[in-house]
């Protein structure tokens, strides 16, 4: 896959670096929508102070100190996780940054945009049918890099909705009935920051299972290959490749979804 290293860097770039008017403008909404988050978390206090008042008045007692201090913490923690709820989100995609980063050092990411073989001596009335395969075969190589650009730059975009929503959904995290919520969007985070890492270890891998697969170019040689005509074999060999192109397309557009169940965000 030949895909610029300018595009691969993108997932090593935290929101500020990789696109600074974007994330200033997400940061502005986050701001705004604090409000929100509080008067959430206000309406979230005052529903569970009554019930607790509740249950201690038909239990004969009064609230306690240390009742009373419990649920203080937990709304003050909640006031503090809500506050600095950007600076959450950009903690999380550091993480994945590092991991990613860490892949990276370890599976070289090479292009491959000589993948594609040239075309074998076949008779010339057999070059058109090879060609055509050959013209399928750039086809799905380019459209596996095209689909690659398109990926990062989705999670990008999710990467700045979530943040800009964190003040929001970050609130529902004190309740007991609600917080599969901020729980949920904890983990749609986690999913889209390891699909970056995920990227980087599907592209890295792609050319060494090209070369080193079994559906390589030596499995045409020898056996039932050798009775076979050079246009059969030209054309099996760009077969295979389309196929392969089809499965790395495959697997990219599931990239996300893997990564989901990984984080279990299903």
């Amino acid at each position: 896959m030949n895909i610029p290293e300018s595009t691969l860097n993108q997932l090593f770039q935290s929101l500020g670096e990789y696109n600074p008017t974007t994330n200033e403008v997400m940061g502005k909404i986050a701001k705004v929508l604090i409000p929100l988050g509080l008067a959430i978390l206000g309406i979230l206090f005052m529903v569970e102070m009554t019930s607790v008042t509740k249950k201690f008045k038909m239990e004969d007692g009064g609230l306690g100190v240390e009742v009373l201090t419990d649920l203080a913490m937990k709304y003050i923690i909640a006031f503090v996780l809500i506050m600095s709820s950007g600076y959450i989100v950009d903690g999380i995609v550091w993480f994945g940054i590092q991991a990613a980063k860490w892949i990276n050092s370890v599976v070289t990411i090479t292009g491959t945009s000589d993948a594609i073989p040239q075309m074998g001596k076949v008779s010339w009335w057999a070059k058109p049918i090879v060609f055509l395969f050959q013209a399928f075969a750039y086809i799905a190589l380019l459209l596996s890099s095209l689909i690659t650009n398109i990926l990062i730059f989705l999670r990008g975009i999710q990467l700045y909705i979530v943040k800009a929503m964190a003040p929001i959904l970050i609130a529902f995290f004190v309740n007991d009935e609600l917080r599969s919520i901020a729980v949920g969007y904890i983990k749609q985070i986690m999913a889209l920051v390891l699909q970056g890492a995920l990227l980087v270890l599907i592209v890295g891998l792609i050319p060494i299972l090209m070369a080193n697969d079994y559906l390589s170019f030596a499995s045409f040689e020898g056996g039932v290959w050798d009775n076979a005509g050079a246009l059969m074999i030209n054309i099996m060999i760009y077969v295979v490749l389309i196929f392969k192109y089809v499965a790395v397309i495959i697997i990219l557009i599931g990239s996300q979804g893997m990564a989901k169940r990984f984080m279990g965000a299903m």
